[in-house]
């Protein structure tokens, strides 16, 4: 069960992008996005998580994976893969799933970027963001990108702050979203106790 007082959800965000060269693109979801992120949700206590595409196709997929496992034949066959997928829902935008979470909580969440380079925008800490968690009733939202990126300029609402990027002891850099989501939210909301 999850300690944290504020309201945590968690967005994958394939629209808009950026691709290496820079330029705003739509990248694809994958069923892994809504599995791994929805078993990430259940296991750390988020309130959901949201898989954002303006791709009507896409946002069918979602809804179908979601389907299967919470109220279809999935449902009954592998019950905690049914606890994680209740956490999953689709949004069209950012301000969609903003939307949702203003309705639920009657003010909208302060957003939290990610990003594997250093930003030029405002920064906050793990711990800062931690300490945030445990004495405010804001709902927060976690921002993860696809592709080589999140196109910040392009992004309403705008991010308030993004956490600093996730850098390894070696020059290679580029974990898959996953990876970075697993890590980031366990910085975030992980119970760390000496073994």
């Amino acid at each position: 069960m999850s300690t944290n007082r504020a309201p945590v959800y968690m967005a994958l965000v394939h629209y808009p992008i950026l691709d290496r060269q820079g330029d705003i693109i739509t990248t694809a979801v994958t069923n892994l996005d809504a599995h791994d992120g929805s078993r990430l949700s259940a296991t750390y206590g988020l309130k959901k998580f949201f898989i954002v595409t303006p791709l009507h196709e896409q946002l069918s997929l979602v809804h179908r994976v979601r389907a299967h496992w919470v109220d279809g034949p999935g449902a009954k066959k592998t019950p905690t893969r049914r606890m994680a997928l209740e956490h999953l829902e689709g949004a069209e935008s950012l301000e969609a799933a903003c939307k949702v979470i203003e309705d639920a909580h009657g003010k909208a969440p302060y957003l939290i970027g990610t990003s594997a380079r250093k930003t030029e925008e405002e920064m906050t800490s793990y711990e800062d963001l931690r300490a945030r968690f445990e004495t405010e009733d804001t709902p927060f939202l976690v921002v993860f990108g696809t592709g080589w990126g999140l196109a910040e300029q392009e992004l309403k609402p705008s991010i308030h702050a993004f956490l600093p990027p996730i850098i390894g002891p070696t020059p290679y850099n580029h974990l898959s979203v996953r990876a970075a989501m697993a890590i980031t939210i366990d910085r975030l909301l992980g119970v760390h106790e000496v073994i």
